[in-house]
């Protein structure tokens, strides 16, 4: 589990490491203008799943049975922001192991599966509104 967990974390934390100091010699070169703001997040999004068939059976996936077959995972962001203009990078990865069964119809099940995902979303935001505690921003990625 340690060899797969830090073989999972390598690439997420490289990728925001050249992105931080990309960013970082870029705000440098821009004299005379507003400094580069930047933050890196991490978090983590664990929900249950309910799948109803067309035929109207439940199938049910929970977080802790996803956990169980997790050999690796991270989830984060890296953004960069100056004057009104914010830009970022939101990442998820999970590797999942052969452990994972998923019923497809009565009777059929399919087993040892391999998952492995990767999820990356440039964004873009603009702020139109700034008060005291909090701003409002138009919110784009792809």
């Amino acid at each position: 589990m340690k060899a797969y967990l830090t073989n999972a974390l390598l690439l997420p934390v490289a990728l925001l490491l050249g992105l931080l100091l990309a960013g970082q010699s870029y705000a440098q070169s821009v004299t005379g203008r507003e400094d580069w703001d930047y933050s890196v997040e991490a978090y983590l999004w664990g929900p249950d799943i309910d799948i109803e068939d067309a035929d109207g059976s439940h199938q049910e996936v929970k977080f802790s049975d996803l956990v169980d077959v997790t050999r690796g995972g991270f989830m984060g962001g890296f953004y960069a922001q100056q004057k009104k203009w914010r830009f970022g990078v939101d990442a998820i990865y999970l590797d999942a192991d052969e452990r994972i069964k998923a019923p497809v119809e009565e009777g059929v099940e399919l087993n040892n599966l391999d998952l492995e995902v990767w999820y990356v979303s440039p964004t873009v935001a603009y702020r139109v509104a700034r008060y005291d505690r909090s701003q409002f921003y138009v919110f784009g990625g792809v």
